[in-house]
């Protein structure tokens, strides 16, 4: 399987996908200040600022810290809100280690080295424990825009607090989740989740605004998973958002001599991933 020939690949994946998921609620436009602000309101300007992020297209270094040492590679992403995201992973020397693409919860690798496409279904492999502890599911979701960083009915909130430079808002739903807002930029800056047991199982922190074509993106982002003891940061040396045919830059180059492995355990067409991205 391919997380025992190359087992940081699978924390590298998850966390470019944890941070392109949560990049659609950091895009923003500056607004007027006004002196108090309910839940509601911090709500409403996050999440429609949400809506900014069309697709990007970029390339990222990736530095993964981990009990077994730390390893780089570089990434080159292609993301559209809701619906599909692609990788082009680089190890060393640009050397292309594989390429990945998520659409909804069906998921594919290509491995050069193996010429094998292992692909699935997330939920599946979540079942059977292949993700570690992860939350696929709730990642799925979210790529496919069914699920908010900041809900819209608040129904869960628990707390809110604020300073002269940040909200905070708490909420509780089978564990904890605390978002942390830029007062100024209305930008998510930092999230942490907690697991029904009080355990602190990620924290994501979002930095080095930039502006790209009108739109604020962040250029550095730090996903920490603490049970695992590893720290994922990704650089963004190239960022394009909003372009025009995004599913251009989507490009397996499956060959067609390659070998197909379904490794969900679940027989379906509909994991297979479409043949017209060989080549």
């Amino acid at each position: 399987m391919v997380t025992k020939s190359f087992p940081w690949i699978r924390f590298a994946l998850i966390g470019v996908l944890l941070s392109a998921m949560g990049c659609g609620y950091l895009v923003k436009k500056r607004i007027p200040r006004v002196d108090y602000y309910t839940p509601e309101m911090v709500v409403q300007r996050v999440n429609e600022n949400q809506k900014g992020l069309k697709n990007f297209i970029g390339s990222a270094e990736v530095k993964i810290d981990s009990p077994g040492g730390t390893q780089r590679i570089s990434a080159r992403l292609a993301y559209i809100a809701g619906d599909s995201l692609f990788l082009d992973i680089h190890g060393p020397f640009g050397m292309t280690v594989g390429r990945a693409m998520i659409e909804g919860t069906r998921f594919s690798f290509y491995s050069p080295f193996t010429n094998q496409c292992f692909y699935g279904d997330i939920d599946d492999l979540d079942e059977a424990g292949y993700w570690g502890g992860f939350d696929p599911a709730g990642l799925a979701k979210s790529i496919g825009g069914t699920e908010d960083v900041l809900p819209q009915d608040l129904a869960h909130l628990e707390g809110f607090q604020q300073d002269e430079a940040t909200f905070t808002l708490t909420f509780l739903n089978g564990g904890e989740k605390r978002v942390v807002v830029d007062k100024s930029w209305m930008t998510v800056k930092r999230v942490e989740y907690f697991n029904p047991a009080g355990q602190l199982t990620l924290v994501k922190l979002y930095g080095d605004f930039g502006l790209h074509g009108g739109t604020v993106f962040p250029g550095r982002i730090i996903l920490s998973y603490p049970p695992q003891e590893t720290t994922l940061t990704l650089n963004f040396s190239e960022l394009d958002l909003n372009v025009r045919s995004p599913q251009k830059a989507f490009q397996m180059g499956i060959p067609a001599d390659a070998e197909w492995v379904n490794v969900s355990g679940i027989e379906s067409e509909n994991l297979n991933p479409d043949s017209e991205n060989t080549e």
